[in-house]
């Protein structure tokens, strides 16, 4: 007898996030469709089936973790790093009169009470895939050995103690989900926090290998920022809230002197140093345009040497402990993603033409400008520190070219970063 129910059984074999019913069923990841199915006019039910534990999909999960981190900067005026920027005391909260969100900012005020929600759902996304992943590896019965295994397991939960870190140094206490179970979580105390973070990074550190840095993969986490990490964290902690010592899920406390040996280990054997010269980190000295940049060649005639970009056609900069990696596969809405974001909000604000601002590009200005504070500051400080103007564009001196005023720019300065 026909009970009246439509069912169709679905079988998935990689993880989705949406759902989508138009004249199809679609199933997404990341924003594209995994899968598509055809539907009758009515659907009563979807059943999705747990798909089987292997090593492809937990190489595919960890993917999806990291993708969290590139998703976070879509909205970049919502993205931590942006607002550790424009709360600095190095940058202005620039853009447009009607730029709301990142007026504010800078003196620290908030401008509505969701003006980070984008990033908190990202990390709290990126969580949610670490502790589904965890759940699985013990289960995947195909990994090539114990060493893939570890790495995989050592990379998620750097990544957890990553997203962890920054959202209480956003938001203070916060809920601490170390499960995929759909529940509401009250907030963990400080002390919870990080020692949760603290555990993820010892272990993450006893899992990854001591390999070369130049052996792994880019973009991706390795046992060096692990102990970066640890050590960013606990002088955080140990700072802002006063302590000798970070607690630890794992058992004892955390000690300076833990910290310090991990940092003369990753010195020691990651492979990672310091430029040759600070210029060299600035992409200003790539070859195809650093003969075009009379700053760069008055420094270069001054001092005799001969600068090259550190990334200069694929290279990995050494400098370089964790970072994000970005395509020019891009476009709008979450596509964006893609690509640097925070670069177009960074940018010279007005997209100008490009022979005003040579070698520069243009983008939003949003934190555009740099506080002649920090500029005068500096200079008194010390006035012979090559780092200042190679960090520091004078617009005036640099590019003269450029017009100020450009679009309805506010908090405009004589100097950009």
């Amino acid at each position: 007898m026909d009970s009246g129910f439509i069912e169709q059984e679905v079988s998935l074999v990689s993880d989705i996030d949406s759902i989508l019913f138009k004249n199809r069923l679609e199933l997404y990841r990341d924003g594209v469709v995994v899968a598509s199915y055809s539907v009758g006019i009515r659907v009563d039910s979807v059943v999705f089936q747990k798909p089987n534990a292997s090593a492809a999909r937990a190489r595919g999960m960890l993917e999806g973790i990291y993708w969290m981190l590139n998703l976070s900067q879509q909205l970049a005026d919502q993205n931590f790093f942006f607002l550790y920027e424009v709360a600095s005391d190095d940058r202005l909260g620039g853009g447009g009169v009607f730029d709301r969100s990142v007026h504010p900012m800078e003196s620290l005020l908030a401008s509505d009470m969701n003006m980070l929600a984008h990033n908190w759902d990202c990390f709290y996304k990126g969580i949610y895939r670490v502790n589904t992943l965890l759940a699985m590896l013990e289960e995947v019965p195909d990994f090539k050995d114990e060493v893939e295994s570890d790495q995989i397991k050592g990379e998620a939960l750097f990544m957890r103690a990553f997203f962890l870190a920054q959202l209480s140094a956003l938001h203070g206490e916060i809920p601490l989900p170390l499960n995929s179970d759909d529940v509401s979580l009250p907030a963990a105390s400080i002390d919870q926090v990080y020692g949760q973070i603290a555990a993820d990074l010892q272990d993450a550190i006893g899992l990854l290998p001591s390999e070369n840095y130049v052996n792994t993969k880019n973009g991706r986490a390795t046992k060096w920022a692990a102990q970066a990490l640890m050590a960013r964290v606990f002088l955080f902690y140990t700072g802002f809230y006063e302590a000798d010592q970070m607690p630890s899920a794992a058992g004892e406390p955390i000690t300076r002197d833990q910290v310090i040996a991990w940092l003369e280990d990753c010195v020691a054997n990651s492979g990672h140093q310091l430029a040759d010269d600070f210029h060299e980190l600035w992409a200003y000295t790539n070859a195809f345009t650093i003969d075009d940049y009379q700053y760069i060649q008055d420094y270069m005639s001054e001092t005799g040497k001969d600068l090259s970009y550190v990334a200069d056609f694929n290279q990995r900069n050494p400098e370089s402990v964790f970072a994000m990696t970005f395509s020019g596969d891009t476009g709008w809405d979450e596509d964006r993603a893609n690509c640097n974001t925070l670069a177009l909000y960074f940018g010279l604000r007005g997209l100008q033409n490009l022979s005003k601002t040579f070698p520069f590009a243009g983008g939003w200005g949003q934190a555009q400008s740099v506080s002649p504070a920090l500029v005068e500051a500096w200079l008194e400080d010390n006035s012979e520190d090559p780092r200042l103007w190679g960090s520091v564009l004078d617009i005036a001196e640099e590019i003269p070219n450029y017009e100020k005023g450009q679009w309805d720019f506010v908090r405009e300065t004589d100097y950009s970063q």
